[in-house]
């Protein structure tokens, strides 16, 4: 599960981050960003399934509610937010 999680992040964090500086100076393109905006939602949205499953083997407790309701957002806002 650490190895899914650091690959996870890899995708969603450092490849988002490449992306930035490949793109360099020049505008990103809507159509690019909404890609990865998808892609990104996709795999928030399934590591909310991981963490459930995890939970409950390990019988650790879930987040809180209001946690979770923003998570996804979040981890969209995280990855996508391009500087211009």
């Amino acid at each position: 599960m650490k190895d899914a999680k650091n690959a996870r992040n890899y995708i969603a964090h450092d490849a988002g981050v490449e992306i930035r500086h490949e793109v360099g100076a020049r505008a990103v393109s809507n159509t690019l960003l909404s890609e990865l905006e998808g892609a990104v939602r996709t795999i928030a949205r399934a590591n909310l399934v991981v963490l459930y499953v995890s939970n409950i083997e390990t019988h650790e407790p879930n987040p809180r509610i209001d946690y979770l309701e923003k998570y996804v957002d979040r981890v969209v806002d995280w990855v996508c937010d391009i500087e211009e």
